[in-house]
């Protein structure tokens, strides 16, 4: 009724509502009653309101409006002056998986009408292959990686399901909650720390360079260094859908602090001289199964020889990176990185004002006080030169339980050989004299063996038909468990 004292016509209102949406929240305008529209039933039915005061005879509908409640909806922002409020505009192209979450994506939001098409086409095409339903910002990483290649990015996004279904990557978290996965996790999160959160929402992560040995992909397996990746990869992912739900915002991209000052000449020089160090360190990535992740990393503490020459550091980086790289060498360039990102979310060795992480891994992963030195220090396996024409042996007495072994060579071959020997004196051989290659993309040599009583094992590296002297990285622990094949 309160429409009708202006004194228009019930066509001049329908004009007027043919102007102005019905779904607006805004106060004391023509759209902001309730949120009703012009269609009420019976509302044609009503007359304008004369302008005097006499009593006048109103026809009401011939079936009573029952009220029904409103639908509960969260809370909007009140708009204090008398205009139409926004809906929060969805792109086209978000469709039914990126709406699910109510979460604003920006980097979706800044598609042009082409780019919308083709991931809309990519979305019903893995609709058809009844593949997981995934965000839409997963084919938007794959059509950006493949620069808007429809059919490249169809091809590596098939390939990348393949992989998750069949290493299990959507139930990691659930089955390793404490992060209690492999010896090469912890390791890893040494020189891939997921931080803080920076000023904007977007993840800061702690990479580091140089701290462990240059040889570590020679050493590690590489089922054990893919699955520990992907735990990591999961993880990272989850903080992100979690802050996205907290901020309303998706923010799917990290920045990265490369961290330099570990790196030096020594490292350098020993990766850049082992090719096999640098082709198993390639095959030990699951990078092109979460491309577009990184917006920026910042390079700080860059040694000499790698500050006045970016082609060194496409020993220890991958070219993706690079391109997004920006060298910080100067005051005027940190100050730019700490305004950027925020002092309080950069460590303070990195030039910030932060004294610890502020994200929560699992504690069996957390940054100790003191630094990572104890927990590398334990992991490190022992180097040992084993000259030519020489044979090295090493004992390990077991009082029960199990025995293990992992090791490799930097390079070329050597003869390798188990035996044990109980209580009685009897000598028994576990393992026979095998010639052992590393001369390419080799995995490195690794068992257990069982000793329900007392045992003394022998391990023996024939090297004596060689010239040459060979590099040895081991490890041989002592377990109390009785768990693992024997070979």
């Amino acid at each position: 009724l309160q429409l009708l004292s202006h004194q228009k016509s019930v066509e001049e209102i329908r004009a007027m509502g043919g102007q102005m949406s019905g779904h607006v929240f805004c106060f004391g305008c023509f759209d902001g009653l309730q949120r009703k529209k012009l269609t009420h039933p019976g509302f044609e039915k009503l007359e304008p309101r004369e302008s005097s005061r006499e009593p006048r005879e109103v026809r009401r509908p011939s079936k009573p409006h029952v009220p029904v409640a409103p639908a509960a909806e969260p809370p909007r922002r009140r708009c204090w002056c008398c205009r139409r409020a926004k809906r929060p505009s969805k792109s086209s192209s978000m469709g039914a998986y990126s709406c699910e979450d109510g979460v604003a994506c920006p980097t979706l939001d800044e598609l042009d009408a082409a780019q919308r098409g083709m991931l809309q086409e990519m979305r019903s095409r893995v609709q058809k292959l009844q593949w997981p339903k995934r965000h839409d910002l997963w084919f938007k990483r794959f059509l950006a990686h493949k620069k808007w290649n429809l059919e490249k990015a169809m091809a590596a996004y098939v390939d990348m399901e393949e992989w998750r279904r069949e290493v299990g990557a959507d139930h990691i978290l659930r089955e390793y909650p404490d992060g209690k996965l492999n010896s090469v996790l912890p390791v890893d999160i040494t020189g891939f720390y997921p931080y803080s959160v920076d000023k904007t929402g977007r993840l800061v992560i702690w990479m580091r360079t140089g701290h462990v040995p240059w040889w570590r992909s020679l050493f590690e397996r590489t089922d054990e260094a893919l699955r520990a990746q992907l735990w990591a990869g999961e993880w990272i992912y989850a903080q992100q859908a979690q802050l996205a739900k907290l901020t309303g915002i998706w923010h799917e991209r990290a920045v990265v602090l490369v961290d330099l000052s570990d790196l030096d000449f020594n490292y350098f020089q020993g990766l850049s001289s082992c090719s096999r160090a640098r082709r198993r360190g390639a095959q030990q990535t699951t990078a092109q199964y979460y491309p577009g992740v990184v917006d920026k990393a910042y390079l700080l503490h860059a040694p000499g020889f790698a500050s006045r020459a970016w082609s060194v550091l496409k020993y220890f980086l991958s070219e993706k990176l690079m391109d997004k790289a920006q060298m910080v060498s100067s005051e005027a360039e940190m100050q730019q990185m700490l305004g950027d990102l925020g002092a309080a979310n950069v460590p303070r060795s990195l030039g910030g004002t932060s004294d610890g992480p502020d994200l929560q891994l699992p504690v069996a992963l957390m940054m100790p006080r003191n630094g990572w030195g104890e927990m590398l220090e334990a992991w490190k396996p022992r180097e040992i030169s084993i000259p030519a024409r020489s044979t090295h042996h090493e004992i390990l007495v077991a009082p029960g339980g199990s025995v293990s072994w992992q090791w490799a060579l930097v390079g070329s071959s050597i003869t390798f050989q188990v035996q044990r020997q109980t209580g009685t004196g009897a000598t028994e051989s576990v393992l026979q004299p095998t010639e052992c290659h590393f001369h390419d993309l080799e995995e490195p040599i690794f068992g257990r063996a069982m000793a329900q009583t007392p045992t003394e094992f022998h391990f023996s590296w024939d090297n004596s038909a060689s010239h040459w002297s060979k590099k040895l990285l081991l490890r041989l622990e002592v377990s109390s468990s009785t768990m693992g094949n024997s070979p």
